[in-house]
């Protein structure tokens, strides 16, 4: 939805204010204001654009959940948020944007259009248009804030935090307590709470049956040894993640970390 909608909206807001100022004079022979035009005329304007951005978002959200369709998405979407002056349709799209690259594991791209979501509207908007379950909706604010930590965007991921609270609380005791208290524990640890970032891995330690995962938890739990002043306990547990070998990507940096401390 470009800028033709909006010239048409404006003209057609415009034409319809002349007629009901001259139905009005006719009916009861009083001169409507050009006050009054104006602002019947605005007021027809936004009505004619949000429909017109709610019709534009309903077909887009349909090549969306269209698994044969994803090009024809990619291409309409990205036009619409190049070229449209509507902040509410491009934030919505961004969010579309943004689950479509998650569930292509491509983080940084979900992350450039997580961006683009307006913050402020972010939670009323997800719960208003993502029409998905209470399930992918957690997945997106525990994938969300994991990728705001990892870019050192905090405040950002904290403000999803919150918004995602309820879903966080709800789902704490079931199959994604692991997944949730990590991203948690790790929010904690780059905000500098290390004794709340300790308690969430704990957690996530105690429900996590992924031995890869695990041994991951393990090397940010060694990270809190060493931010609270726990050297020893740090080179043990390190040590013991190089002996296990599990994962090549966390034994190489348990080994870096063990370097400086030696």
């Amino acid at each position: 939805m470009g800028l033709f909608v909006y010239f048409f909206a404006v003209l057609t807001g415009s034409q319809l204010g002349y007629v009901l100022s001259m139905i009005t004079y006719k009916k009861t022979g009083s001169v409507v204001t050009s006050a009054a035009v104006f602002y019947a005329a605005v007021i027809l304007c936004v009505v004619i654009s949000r429909l017109a951005q709610r019709d534009t978002y309903k077909r887009i959200y349909a090549l969306f959940i269209d698994e044969s369709r994803k090009a024809d998405f990619l291409k309409k979407c990205e036009s619409e948020l190049q070229f449209s002056c509507d902040s509410i349709l491009k934030s919505k799209l961004s969010m579309l944007m943004c689950e479509y690259y998650m569930r292509e594991n491509s983080d940084i791209k979900a992350h450039a259009y997580l961006k683009k979501v307006n913050r402020f509207k972010q939670f009323k908007t997800f719960n208003r248009y993502f029409r998905l379950n209470s399930e992918i909706k957690l997945k997106y604010y525990v994938k969300s804030v994991y990728l705001n930590v990892c870019f050192n965007n905090i405040i950002d991921a904290q403000g999803l935090k919150e918004n995602g609270s309820w879903f966080f609380e709800h789902y704490k005791d079931s199959e994604y307590s692991c997944e949730i208290n990590s991203v948690l524990g790790m929010l904690e640890y780059a905000k500098g709470l290390y004794n709340e970032a300790d308690r969430y891995i704990e957690a996530a330690l105690d429900s996590c049956e992924n031995i890869s995962k695990r041994e991951n938890l393990k090397l940010i739990k060694a990270k809190i040894y060493l931010k609270t002043e726990q050297a020893e306990k740090a080179h043990r547990l390190l040590e013991r993640i190089i002996a296990d070998n599990v994962s090549e990507n966390t034994t190489l940096a348990s080994k870096e970390l063990l370097t400086k401390l030696i």
